[in-house]
């Protein structure tokens, strides 16, 4: 093995664990950090115990979510348990993700310096940081697009689509990139597009054709316009906010300024309209910002190299290069740590923990739909909804009986709900101010717990 490959390879899985250590060994909080990564856990959780249905999401559900990642979740954590399996196998496929996109890029220019750009940048920090579903299916998309550069069209087809079995929208978005490589880039031949489409498409269908007939596909619902009306991802970001992104939450201002020369000056027609397609993904919604990281990377080499050609005085490059790699090592970093510390935070920890120690095994406790996953993968108690909006059940009705709720403090009837869990933020930004007719059974660093009846 190249040696660069391997101490890139070590390097970025050092990068991605970080947070997870810090968390759970310096500042000693014992679960995972974010929300819908407890749903991930739990699930795998259930394959290990040998159950395949969910009985704590919206009261009970049938599993519907893209198969693999919960399988290989649950491999990992058979060997190292839930939290550390998960997050080993989320960090080993980042850095698996690096050492792809390095030798890809090679066979383009000749300078490295874009993937340590790409491995500090805030975005990729948090994308392989935490278990996210998106992570393994975008590593796959990048694998795809190196075997296919070294013209291994079959194998380059089963990983698009095994990237299918992970997340169905990175699979579909690798699908777009792909195709755009082979029509600016490859000029590859009908019988070896063939190779990758129908690999790819059997991969994909021998799932999802039995899934979609039995299941239908998935329908917008009154969740989702939640998402998007309180900005949880699914929202066209807004000037301000799409800016920020840019600047320091997923890129950095140095690497943007980078991708945008290298946009002018490079003549790799593939790279620039990758670049565009995805900025334009970004726009459409926030959480497409995933997609963007590789790109602006990728096209940052090409303003590199016009930078180098500019500077005469290579100490000056070298400062100029160190310099950006340093900033955003910077916010890359700062973000590993902001993830160590982020929610569910220790006090929303202690809320979770005493309904789990002090309630019925079958209680189903009312909350908002964004604590719903913390109620079923910390308490371990159904929860009336959760952040899972694909194939809920009854997801409308329960959507307006919450809201409901808000305005009159009526309990939804027909689910059996013994407790509500509110936090004093939340109550005070909805005006709900009538919670007192309940007897309150907790109440600790504004998280309060109600008896429903």
């Amino acid at each position: 093995m190249d040696r660069r490959i391997a101490a890139l390879f070590a390097a970025s899985f050092a990068v991605f664990m970080l947070a997870f250590v810090l968390r759970h060994y310096y500042f000693g909080i014992s679960e995972i950090v974010g929300t819908p990564t407890f749903y991930h856990t739990r699930i795998a959780e259930s394959i290990l115990d040998g159950v395949y249905y969910d009985d704590l999401s919206f009261g009970g559900r049938p599993l519907t979510y893209a198969p693999l990642f919960p399988l290989f979740h649950a491999l990992s954590a058979a060997a190292f348990g839930l939290n550390l399996g998960g997050m080993l196998f989320v960090a080993l496929s980042g850095a698996a993700g690096m050492c792809f996109s390095y030798a890809f890029l090679k066979k383009y220019i000749r300078n490295g310096v874009s993937i340590l750009v790409l491995l500090l940048l805030p975005g990729t920090v948090f994308l392989y940081s935490h278990i996210s579903t998106r992570a393994v299916p975008i590593t796959l998309g990048i694998a795809s697009l190196y075997l296919l550069s070294e013209r291994r069209h079959f194998i380059s087809g089963i990983m698009l689509g095994i990237s299918y079995l992970f997340h169905p929208e990175a699979g579909a978005v690798f699908s777009i990139i792909v195709a755009l490589y082979i029509l600016l880039e490859r000029k590859e031949s009908p019988k070896n597009i063939a190779k990758i489409a129908l690999p790819a498409a059997i991969i994909a269908l021998v799932w999802y054709a039995p899934f979609i007939v039995q299941n239908g596909l998935p329908e917008y619902n009154l969740l989702h316009g939640e998402y998007r009306e309180r900005r949880y991802s699914l929202e066209s970001p807004s000037a301000e906010n799409f800016l920020w992104e840019l600047g320091k939450g997923y890129l950095t201002v140095p690497v943007l300024a980078l991708s945008v020369i290298g946009l002018y000056y490079s003549r790799n027609n593939f790279f620039r309209l990758w670049f565009v397609f995805c900025l334009v993904l970004a726009l459409a919604a926030e959480r497409f910002f995933f997609y963007l990281l590789f790109p602006a990377s990728f096209i940052s080499s090409f303003g590199i190299e016009k930078i180098k050609s500019l500077v005469k005085r290579k100490h000056i490059y070298v400062i100029i290069i160190a310099s950006i790699l340093v900033y955003s090592a910077y916010f890359g970093l700062s973000r590993s740590a902001a993830l160590a510390e982020d929610y569910p935070i220790r006090q929303q920890i202690d809320a979770f923990h005493w309904i789990r120690d002090n309630t019925p095994p079958d209680a189903v406790i009312l909350s908002d739909w964004q604590w719903g996953h913390w109620i079923s993968g910390i308490a371990k108690r159904r929860n009336f909804v959760d952040g899972y909006a694909e194939y809920a059940p009854s997801v409308n009705k329960r959507i307006s009986e919450l809201r409901e709720f808000y305005a009159t403090c009526r309990i939804p009837e027909g689910y059996g709900i013994s407790y509500v869990y509110m936090e004093d933020w939340f109550a005070g930004k909805y005006g709900i101010s009538c919670l007192g007719e309940f007897e309150k059974v907790y109440d600790n660093a504004g998280i309060s717990i109600y008896k429903a009846s």
